[in-house]
């Protein structure tokens, strides 16, 4: 347990250590390898002089089978409010149980609504987007709170069901024999032949699932909770109904723990593995390196009639970037990538497009006067905003680490509370039919030495043409 002023934290497997700062002492309990933060001040409990009392305190909670069962509390004043928080730590078997609820000066309990407001008001929580390495799947929440008190789990919405039903989760495989080797790795080709299906809602306490550890391997991770909740908004994710604040494994990521959630992945235009080790653009559903993930050279504006283009953006886009077209029924996503292979031409490594003996050009963007955005594809499938989605603020195990949205002359997005969430009405996705990118080939791009002879033939043609005009 970490208590520096800054953050309470659960860390590592099997680790203790001590640290004296400035304001208090820093504490360290192993916790499955599971992270748990809790933003805000702590104040320093007189009765735990060091790293030892706190360690020993813990040890003696239910679950360790020592006769001394205690749970250990720490209080936090929400400065300014009148009113704290109370931290209750109490051990279960190899996990820890983590309540937390608003009390009033007396110590009473704070109804849910009322909790919220005070939490937002005062920031002692942010209820939007947490900074740097700060998450919001700090703490295991017990089931058997207090009538009217206010969970952690409550507050961040942790008991929602991130994927809609039906999904297909990957387990671990069943094979008793199956062992880790004497690095405590498993082999990795054996788990992937290995791995069986089954359906979200069927998943039980005690289920093991195919999970990454720290260092990308795969490993069994126990399922210690299952929840369920109608999230308001839910993303279309190529077929796949997930909710944005989902935490998916991101190799590509610059945090140490390689975690973010979904639609941070998309925005950053990151990566995601599946459990094969195949890496997938999260944007365009596209395997990295595959022809599609390369780049074209792109404007945005409107065709003048003599063919030009009135730029009002330019850069370049992934060949793989989708849009969709069409009403209804007859709705369709198509990529950048075919739309460019149906007018015969192809990319150099310059990233701009060739067709016959044309000059070099750009790829024309005709569906707006700015470019798309990486996430911009899968919020148009699953008919939401980035607004809305940090309006209703439905973070899993973490916070978003990218900003919210601006609102303009408003600053950033704020989530909605009480009565103003209640009332907003959940997104509906569209029907849109995926097709399997992976197994789509682009025409081949030019490389160096073809787009030079291709330049080469155009001067050649060039001159020619000038010779029959004179």
């Amino acid at each position: 347990i970490a208590e520096d002023g800054s953050a309470l934290h659960f860390y590592g497997a099997n680790t203790s250590l001590s640290v004296n700062v400035a304001g208090g002492y820093t504490y360290s309990v192993s916790v499955d390898g599971e992270y748990i933060y809790y933003f805000g001040e702590v104040t320093q409990i007189p009765d735990f002089s060091d790293s030892t009392q706190v360690l020993d305190a813990l040890n003696n909670l239910p679950g360790s089978g020592h006769p001394d069962n205690r749970t250990v509390n720490f209080t936090t004043e929400i400065e300014g409010s009148g009113y704290s928080l109370r931290q209750s730590i109490t051990k279960a078997g190899d996990a820890l149980i983590v309540n937390t609820y608003v009390v009033d000066g007396e110590g009473n309990i704070i109804t849910n609504d009322t909790a919220r407001g005070i939490l937002a008001d005062y920031g002692s929580l942010q209820t939007g987007a947490f900074s740097g390495d700060v998450w919001a799947r700090q703490f295991y929440a017990s089931d058997d709170a207090p009538a009217g008190g206010t969970t952690v789990s409550d507050f961040y919405s942790e008991i929602q069901e991130c994927f809609s039903g039906e999904v297909p989760i990957d387990m671990w495989p069943l094979d008793p024999d199956l062992e880790p080797g004497p690095d405590g790795i498993y082999d990795q080709d054996t788990v992937r032949a290995k791995v069986w299906k089954k359906p979200i809602e069927l998943i039980e306490v005690g289920d093991l699932v195919v999970s990454f550890d720290d260092n990308d391997n795969l490993v069994p991770g126990p399922v210690t909770r299952t929840f369920q909740n109608d999230a308001k908004i839910l993303l279309d994710f190529f077929g796949t109904r997930v909710t944005p604040g989902h935490v998916y494994y991101r190799p590509d990521s610059n945090k140490s723990h390689k975690f973010e959630t979904l639609i941070d992945v998309l925005r950053d235009d990151g990566v995601i593995q599946h459990q094969d080790g195949t890496l997938i653009r999260a944007a365009t559903n596209v395997p990295v390196g595959d022809l599609r993930d390369g780049f074209v050279k792109t404007i945005a504006g409107t065709r003048r009639p003599d063919g030009s283009v009135d730029a009002k953006d330019q850069g370049r886009i992934r060949l793989g970037t989708r849009f969709l077209v069409g009403e209804g029924k007859e709705r369709k996503a198509w990529d950048v990538a075919d739309l460019i292979k149906a007018g015969g031409g192809v990319v150099g490594d310059d990233e701009l497009i060739r067709v016959g003996d044309s000059e070099p050009m750009p790829f024309h963007w005709e569906f707006g006067d700015t470019l798309p955005k990486p996430e911009d594809f899968v919020l148009a499938c699953s008919d939401t905003t980035l607004e809305d989605i940090y309006k209703a603020a439905e973070w899993e195990s973490q916070g978003p680490r990218l900003p919210a949205p601006v609102v303009l002359d408003r600053g950033p997005v704020q989530p909605l509370k009480g009565t103003a969430l209640s009332a907003m009405p959940r997104n509906e996705p569209f029907d849109v039919t995926h097709a399997p990118m992976a197994a789509q080939k682009p025409q081949q791009t030019l490389n160096r030495k073809q787009r030079k002879a291709m330049e080469a033939k155009q001067r050649k043609a060039a001159k020619t043409r000038k010779r029959v005009i004179g």
